[in-house]
C-alpha cells in the first residue's frame, strides 16, 4: 500500500468523518432550538424534525463504527484502502433516506407556493423516490462485495446515478421555488421583503448541497479511491441542516417583517393618503355632511411551518 493510497483514501474518510460529526452537532443544536421556540407547530412537522435528527444521529454512529474498522480493527492491513466496512455501506442508505425526506419536504413547499401544481411536484417526488432506491442498491452491493475496486468496476453506475439524481433534484427544487416565490410578489414592502429572504435561503441551501454532491460525483469519475465516500459522508448533514434551518428561520423572518412594517413606507403612506383624499374631497363638495374615513387595515405576511406558504393575514393573526 503506497503513501498515496493512505493519504487520499483513509485521509479523506477521516477528514470527511470529522466534518460530518461537527455538522451533526449543529443539527442537534437546531433540534433543541426548534422544540424550544416552535411549540405550536403541527405534529407532522415535529415528527419530520425528530425523524431527520434520529437518522442523522444513526448516520453519525455508523461513521464512528466505520472509522473504528479502518483505523483500529484493520490496523496494519495492507489492503485496507480497498476495503468497504458494512457501516460505511449502511451510511449511504441513510444518506439516501435523509435526502428523500428533506427533498420531499421541499417538494411540498413547491406544491404550496405553486398552488398545487402537480406537473412540477410529481416529477420531484418521482426523482426523490428513485434516488433512495439507488442508494439502497448501492448499500446492498457494497455489503455483498466489501471491495471498493470490485464495486467501482461492476456497480459504480448505481452510485453515479444516485448522485446525479440528487444534484438534479437540488436544481429543480431550487429553481422552482425561486420562480414561484418571485411570482408571489405583491408590491407591499413587508411581503416582498419576506419573499426576497426566502428566495435567498432557498438558493443558499440548494446551492450548497448541490455543489457538494457534484464534487463527490466528479471525484468518483476522476479518482479511483475512497475520496468520493469521504465527501459523501457530509451530504446527510447538509440536508438535515438545510431542513431545520429553514424551519428555524421563521422567527427571524417575522422579526424582519415587523421591523419593515414599523418603518415609514412612502408607498403605503401615499396609498393611504390617496385613499383618504377622495372622501375628503367629496366632503368638501357636500358641505357639512360628516365623513367617516375607514382606513385600510394593515396586513402582515406570515410563513407557515413548511416555509413555502406565504400568506397575508390581518393584524390579529399570529405567526403559525
Amino acid at each position: 500500500m503506497s503513501v498515496y493510497d493512505v493519504t487520499w483514501s483513509l485521509g479523506s474518510i477521516l477528514i470527511g468523518s470529522m466534518v460530518a460529526i461537527f455538522l451533526s452537532g449543529t443539527v442537534t443544536m437546531q433540534l433543541f432550538f426548534y422544540f424550544t421556540v416552535y411549540t405550536r407547530d403541527p405534529m407532522k412537522i415535529r415528527f419530520i424534525v425528530l425523524g431527520v435528527w434520529f437518522l442523522d444521529f444513526l448516520h453519525t454512529v455508523f461513521i464512528c463504527v466505520a472509522n473504528y474498522e479502518y483505523f483500529i480493527a484493520n490496523w496494519g492491513n495492507n489492503a485496507i484502502h480497498d476495503y468497504i466496512p458494512w457501516a460505511l455501506a449502511v451510511s449511504i442508505a441513510l444518506t439516501a433516506t435523509v435526502t428523500f425526506i428533506v427533498q420531499c419536504f421541499f417538494a411540498y413547499r413547491v406544491y404550496t407556493v405553486s398552488r398545487q401544481n402537480l406537473y412540477i411536484t410529481v416529477p420531484i417526488a418521482t426523482l426523490a423516490t428513485a434516488r433512495i432506491a439507488f442508494g439502497v442498491l448501492t448499500t446492498i452491493e457494497l455489503i455483498r462485495l466489501h471491495s471498493f475496486s470490485h464495486y467501482h468496476e461492476r456497480f459504480g453506475w448505481t452510485f453515479i446515478t444516485g448522485l446525479a439524481m440528487s444534484s438534479a433534484l437540488d436544481v429543480l427544487v431550487t429553481s422552482s421555488l425561486c420562480y414561484y416565490l418571485r411570482k408571489s410578489r405583491t408590491g407591499f414592502a413587508s411581503m416582498d421583503a419576506i419573499i426576497h429572504i426566502l428566495t435567498f435561503y432557498t438558493v443558499q441551501n440548494g446551492l450548497l448541497t448541490c455543489l457538494v454532491t457534484i464534487s463527490a460525483l466528479i471525484c468518483w469519475v476522476t479518482l479511483s479511491n475512497l475520496v468520493p465516500f469521504g465527501i459523501h459522508l457530509i451530504i446527510t448533514k447538509l440536508y438535515a441542516n438545510a431542513a431545520l434551518a429553514t424551519l428555524n428561520a421563521r422567527r427571524s423572518l417575522h422579526a424582519h417583517q415587523t421591523t419593515i412594517e414599523n418603518r415609514p413606507s412612502g408607498r403605503r403612506a401615499s396609498a393611504l393618503s390617496s385613499d383618504e383624499e377622495e372622501p375628503r374631497s367629496r366632503a368638501s363638495t357636500r358641505g357639512a355632511n360628516p365623513v367617516h374615513v375607514q382606513s385600510q387595515r394593515s396586513t402582515k405576511t406570515f410563513v407557515g411551518p413548511e416555509m413555502g406558504q406565504v400568506d397575508t393575514a390581518c393584524e390579529d393573526n399570529s405567526l403559525v
